[in-house]
């Protein structure tokens, strides 16, 4: 028997992986994206930032872009990370961009397929 709770994504979700640097507050934080969409993004993260904090991103999504994005944003979740990079990046946070990117949607669709295509 499935017990998971139904998936409550609305923005479609794009796995790839870019440095973002967060503004919280006078704090400038190094973290790594590990997906992203138009509503927001999963980093992991060197700290633990708590639920309703409010972060500025910026990032570019590939070395050879030279558009630099930057949004608002809230952390939605923050979790102890279990996956790849947990001794530098103990932590993933999930961002939620407010307002969501719908503008960002076909960079992030590009980006992710030419990182498959690179891998």
């Amino acid at each position: 028997m499935d017990v998971r709770a139904p998936e409550r994504r609305i923005y479609e979700r794009y796995v790839i992986w870019f440095p973002v640097t967060l503004r919280a507050g006078e704090d400038e934080i190094g973290t790594i994206c590990r997906d992203a969409s138009s509503g927001g993004l999963m980093v992991s993260s060197p700290i633990e930032l708590k639920p309703k904090t409010p972060v500025v991103c910026a990032f570019r999504l590939t070395i050879e872009s030279h558009v630099d994005v930057s949004s608002a944003g809230v952390v939605v979740r923050a979790e102890r990370n279990d996956g790849d990079m947990v001794l530098a990046f103990p932590y993933r946070l999930a961002i939620g961009f407010d307002p969501a990117r719908p503008d960002i949607e076909e960079m992030l669709r590009h980006a992710e397929k030419a990182f498959r295509e690179s891998r």
